[in-house]
């Protein structure tokens, strides 16, 4: 993804202020006085704005949730989530000999491990292992970068408060990976953040206890104040607590056992509380200028330590009067014109009269009205290290409403605190915010080591701003944008909410906060109105596009069509204003639906492309708006959270083939279904019985990765410490991974089908015996125990089988019905001619829904849903009963075809008795490798090392998020398998999979005897591996248009680039270079043009792989031969072999046969990886290149006035 690029920011870093003096204990207090009247016009050069919050809070979906709750005096407590981990193991009552908690509630956040990795560029076997604080943070930084209107600038600090770790407690030591330590530590956190959103001004995370976050906070003014950075993320997060936090915040008697009531009689203690919050921080002038949203302003910030007391958690009423009059002193102000202080407020015994001691002392003068007091704790929970950013959230919400909320909790002041009256209060139900002059407040947070903070928040009252007088309704557009198609629909539903609940809203304003500095992401639509009438009308018509909404341009409710027409002169020069094409090329090139510039920038965005949207609004005098929070929690939503099963209605697990994830142990039937379950020679765990154990823990399980083989005898354990997401393991290594939704389905099932007519409806019949036989051909071999399909009737997409169960065991007879299941897509591979001749497994589920006990399962029924590019099949299967009745629902099964490991099985040992190991160097028991074998075992190893089944052969590495470390464990792999010796970096430099496959290829060992022809390669199409002689495929023989769009590149790390469709008789350009190319392509890459069937001689395009010759050949000699089949080699024996790999007239890796110097058939260069941006060409053509990938997601529908009524097909260049 690209950003606009930001302004240079050099000439407005202001002069450096000095730094906010030391505090001490003998700070003087500031004299005393009537409120000032602090406007906008006599604001300071130090003051900081708050310009973009983002959060989760406990209660909510977003920070604006919460408001409702603290108005109401509500709270967001509940006993701690059985999805968690079982209280019951850890509670005893409290006593001298407790070694437990007796504290049973919390305030939680759901949802904390729904990451998406690949958004972030972030490998998946990475992200297993970092904690979700990274996961959540890296998000709420991203979302204030973005709402701040910041996206492309660099010079941004980022300040984390954290202090535990609780992933890592949770994890322990059983199994540590090469991303343990960093995905742990939390100094990381704020480098994590800075390295994803590649931001260069100070990095660090502070760890001062309950105080760490105003720390942060305050440690982000001085670097704004001295010009360390341009603008500050400042954020904290505490999630994922476990049984040790409650046991050892219990033995401190510091837990309440009920909830926490601060500076109540009742008070006992705090209870625990997650949550996550950002904000970005800029200098109050540089927010101003820029029109910026201002939700308020820091005035003053302070930071000590309480010195040596009576006990080091024992806070210091001294050094709390202290820091608060620094506070005040560093804004410039006195008490009397703070109104509310958000206090620390952890409602225990001693820590409360020793704070409101401290405020007595400060807030000593008379005032009109008493300062009113609060603590967020009572509603969410005391969030330790984003306790005080948690505060500020509150304090901004009271601002926008101009409220102060009740303290929830609060009935009966404490024994031993005094309030002195007319000075301090304590509200007890919602009251107007009145002050004399702005509305300010106080935030406190004492660390319980001894670092003390206070911040002084003011609200904002801007200038009116000087905007043009009325003229005539002029037409504005508004683009929207996400990482999925689904989260698309999201973005457009609530941006659609927002105009509809204000009809006042500023529409031009609202179009420049959702364009000017926003990251925009690969799917987009855009939407031409003069009002926000027009504006929603057009969302609402976009929402009802469905899949064809991203890469949609309407005006008003119309989806805009029709044959465009040149761009004229005029125009030309305008929108060359804002792209990154010279006037000459828009006139030349670009082709629009009618002369307006906003319809031409509309139809540029939608497909992909940069904008330059600052001159659009140059001058307007535009405020940015706040737009509604990006998506992210919607992975969480989908996955409910899973309340405790209910005495009355016990869930129904299967105890015998689903024992309970956490006894480390194998199950008794374990052996049985290894022996009855061997691929490619060894014995392997059914996916079946991953899918069994998922159903123990809950009815709904989403996101089933099956991400590695688990071969041999081990211990198969599922880690449920993560939140909602279980990790499944088989001796150490990671086998697949899902995620728990609810206990029960929501609903009831669906309706019972008609098994008779089902049966009639497929007339096509197969002997299961033919079934087995086919599997066992493909190295895949069931025993009786799994060997349960009985009956097959089939049809063009779909399967019906009857299963037969011999088991009298009802757990293994479940893991065999679902096995069963996953069976039968095996009746249509074989069914078809065109399927890849490698052995198709299942890779992930989408979704599975248990209904009931699958044991019960007569009937499968399977009905394929799609094909992918990469050779992948989908399918929607359900498991039925006797009568029809749906017991268990599978959606989203997808089969992906892997190739056989190259060396020669060896017999299954247990564990204690391990195979002797193979030198590195060794080739013993291997079988001679091809290029296309060499290539599955590549795809397969990446996929496995990664964990990440959406691997594919021409996909890029570079998206997938592998680092040097991976990298590493990928070569290691690799010369494990293969016998050779890689570095690293080789790896890092591949494009993708075929082209680490021909830097396979090339060092791999001479064999012995001309290799055998192989099939078609995992996760590939049916283009030639890089280094293989294999003759280039007809245009003609492209496979079916896939509805599924090829995934997008993440939004930082890869730039989108321009691409062109291919259309039959286009022209097509190279790379840098003007010539163009007659007929239909076939292929693009850097240098001239080339294409198949020329019988011109063209210089070669440059190949990734080694062992390629280079100078000009023949374009002939690429065309497809007639007589040649998929997979098939043109080498032949009597050739000469290469001794070297780049000899004279040899073009060949070592040791392969090609023809002699002077007649060359060198094999055709890798194909380029495909570009995410859609074409632009109008060319008709129902034709695709067989090497060319269609996008259905930005110019492939047939309402785009881009392409008329064309498929639109695209390359993708190396990003």
């Amino acid at each position: 993804m690209s950003t606009p690029t930001p302004q240079d920011t050099s000439a407005t870093v202001p002069a450096p202020l000095p730094a906010p003096r030391p505090v001490s204990g003998t700070v003087p207090a500031p004299a005393t006085g009537p409120a000032s009247d602090t406007g906008p016009a006599t604001r300071r050069a130090g003051d900081i704005a708050v310009v973009a919050v983002s959060g989760d809070l406990p209660g909510g979906r977003d920070l604006a949730d919460l408001w409702p709750m603290l108005r109401a005096g509500a709270d967001a407590f509940t006993e701690i989530p059985a999805e968690r981990w079982n209280i019951d193991d850890h509670y005893q009552h409290r006593g001298p000999d407790m070694t437990g908690t007796y504290c049973r509630t919390g305030a939680f956040v759901a949802g904390i491990d729904r990451f998406d990795p690949k958004f972030f560029g972030i490998a998946v076997r990475e992200a297993e292992e970092m904690d979700p604080q990274q996961k959540l943070l890296l998000e709420h930084a991203w979302s204030v970068v973005d709402d701040s209107g910041l996206a492309g600038r660099r010079d941004i600090g980022v300040f984390v408060g954290a202090t535990y770790t609780h992933h890592r407690d949770a994890q322990g030591l059983a199994a540590v990976g090469p991303h343990t330590a960093l995905g742990s530590m939390n100094a990381v956190l704020a480098n994590r953040i800075s390295y994803a959103l590649d931001l260069t001004g100070p990095s660090q995370t502070v760890d001062t206890l309950c105080s760490s976050s105003l720390v942060a906070l305050q440690q982000a003014v001085v670097s704004l104040r001295t010009g360390q950075c341009g603008a500050a993320i400042v954020a904290a997060c505490h999630v994922g607590l476990t049984p040790w936090y409650y046991r050892s915040l219990s033995q401190l008697g510091a837990l309440s056992p009920t909830r926490p009531r601060p500076f109540d009689d009742r008070a006992d203690g705090f209870v625990p509380g997650e949550g996550a919050v950002a904000v970005m921080l800029k200098r109050l002038d540089d927010a101003e200028r820029d029109g910026d949203r201002i939700h308020g302003v820091i005035r003053g910030a302070a930071v000590n330590h309480g010195g040596r007391g009576s006990a080091l958690p024992v806070p210091r009423s001294e050094s709390q009067v202290a820091v608060i009059r620094a506070a005040l002193a560093d804004a410039a102000l006195t008490p009397a014109d703070i109104s509310l202080v958000e206090t620390h407020g952890t409602a225990t015994r001693l820590g409360d009269p020793i704070e409101i001691a401290a405020l007595a002392e400060v807030f000593d003068g008379d005032r009109p009205e008493p300062c009113q007091l609060g603590s967020v704790k009572a509603n969410i929970g005391h969030l330790e290290p984003a306790s005080g950013l948690a505060g500020l959230a509150k304090v901004l919400l009271c601002l926008a409403h101009g409220e102060i909320p009740p303290l929830a909790g609060f009935s009966t002041l404490g024994a031993h605190i005094t309030l002195p009256p007319g000075r301090l209060a304590i509200p007890t139900a919602p009251r107007p915010w009145r002050a004399t002059g702005p509305r300010r407040a106080g935030i406190s947070a004492f660390g319980m080591g001894g670092t003390n903070a206070h911040v002084v928040v003011e609200e904002y009252t801007p200038a009116p701003a000087a905007r043009p007088a009325d003229g005539p309704t002029r037409e504005h557009l508004l683009v929207l944008s996400a990482h999925t198609p689904d989260l698309l629909t999201r973005r457009v539903a609530d941006v659609r909410r927002l105009i509809e609940a204000d009809d006042t809203v500023d529409v031009g304003a609202l179009c420049f906060s959702a364009s000017v500095g926003r990251v925009h992401l690969p799917y987009r639509v855009a939407v031409l109105g003069a009002t926000g009438a027009a504006l929603g009308a057009g969302l609402r018509r976009a929402l009802r596009l469905g899949p064809e909404l991203p890469g949609t341009v309407l005006r008003g409710d119309t989806v805009l069509a029709g044959d465009p027409v040149p761009v004229g002169r005029d125009l030309a020069e305008r929108l060359a204003r804002h792209l990154p094409w010279p006037a000459e090329r828009i006139a030349a090139e670009l082709r629009t639906p009618d002369d307006g510039l906003l319809t031409a920038l509309a139809g540029w965005y939608v497909a992909g492309r940069d904008v330059d949207w600052r001159p659009l609004y140059g001058g307007g005098g535009f405020r940015r708006l706040a737009l509604p929070p990006y998506p992210f929690r919607d992975r969480a939503d989908r996955v409910p959270a899973r309340p405790a099963p209910e005495p009355s209605a016990p869930s129904t697990p299967l105890a015998a083939a689903a024992p309970d994830p956490a006894d480390g142990h194998r199950g008794p039937d374990l052996d049985r279904l290894l022996d009855a379950h061997r691929v490619f020679g060894r014995q392997t765990v059914p996916a079946a019985l991953l899918v069994t154990r998922g159903f123990a823990t809950a009815a709904v399980l989403e996101r089933l990765a099956f991400t590695a083989r688990g071969t041999g005898h081990h211990r198969l354990t599922a880690d449920t410490t993560a939140g909602s997401t279980v990790t499944f393991r088989y001796g150490g290594q990671v086998i697949g991974h899902l995620t728990a939704g609810a206990v029960r389905p929501e609903g009831p099932p669906p309706a019972p089908l008609p098994v008779d007519r089902e049966y009639a409806a497929h007339p096509r019949t197969l002997d299961p015996a033919g079934l087995y036989a086919w599997f066992a051909a493909k190295r895949v071999d069931f025993g009786a125990a799994l060997r349960v399909i009985g009956h097959i009737a089939y049809g063009t997409t779909g399967v019906l089988v009857r299963v037969d169960h011999t088991d009298a065991d009802p757990a293994t007879r479940a893991v065999a019905a679902l096995d069963a299941a996953l069976q039968s897509m095996a009746v249509l591979t074989l069914a078809d001619p065109a399927a890849s001749a490698l052995t198709y497994l299942p890779v992930s589920i989408g979704r599975a829904v248990r209904w009931a006990d699958p044991a019960d399962t007569r009937h499968v029924r399977l009905r394929l849903t799609g094909q992918d590019v990469d050779g992948s099949r989908r399918a929607d299967v359900a498991l039925l009963d006797t009568a029809g009745r749906v017991l268990v629902a599978l959606t989203d099964v997808v089969y992906r075809p892997v190739a056989a490991p190259t060396d020669n099985p060896v017999a299954d040992r247990p564990a204690a008795d391990p195979a002797p190991a193979e030198g590195p160097a060794s080739t013993a028991g291997r079988q001679p490798a091809t290029p296309r074998s060499v290539e599955g075992t590549v795809v397969e190893v990446v996929r496995t090392v990664l964990r990440d089944p959406d691997v594919t052969a021409t996909g890029s590495l570079a998206a997938t998020g592998i680092d040097s470390m991976l990298a590493t464990m990928v070569a290691a792999e690799l010369q494990e398998r293969l016998g050779v010796t890689l570095s690293p970096v080789e790896v890092l430099q591949a494009r993708d999979c075929r082209a680490l496959a021909a830097v396979v290829a090339s060092a791999l060992p001479e064999p012995t005897t001309p290799p055998p022809s192989a099939p078609a390669v995992a996760g590939t199409d049916d283009a030639p591996a890089a280094g293989a002689d294999i003759p280039v495929p007809a245009a003609d023989d492209a496979p079916a248009p896939t509805d599924r769009p090829v995934p997008a590149p993440p939004p930082y790390g890869n730039s989108l680039r321009p691409g062109r469709t291919a259309a039959t008789g286009a022209t097509w350009p190279s790379s840098g270079s003007p010539a163009r190319c007659p007929g239909p392509p076939t292929r693009r890459a850097s240098g001239p043009c080339w294409r198949a069937g020329a019988a011109a001689s063209v210089p070669r395009p440059p190949s990734a792989g080694r062992g390629v010759a280079t100078g000009p050949r023949s374009a002939a000699s690429w065309a497809r031969s007639t007589s040649s089949t998929p997979g098939s080699s043109t080498s032949s024996p009597s050739r000469p072999r290469c001794s070297t790999r780049r000899s004279a007239g040899c073009c060949a890796p070592r040791g392969r046969h090609w023809s002699p110097p002077g007649s060359p058939r060198c094999p055709p260069p890798p194909r380029p990886a495909c570009s995410s941006v859609p074409a632009t060409s109008t060319t008709r053509t129902t034709t695709s290149p067989r090497n060319w990938t269609r996008r259905a997601g930005w110019a492939t529908t047939t309402r785009s006035w881009r392409t008329g009524s064309a498929i639109s097909w695209i390359c993708r260049g190396r990003a």
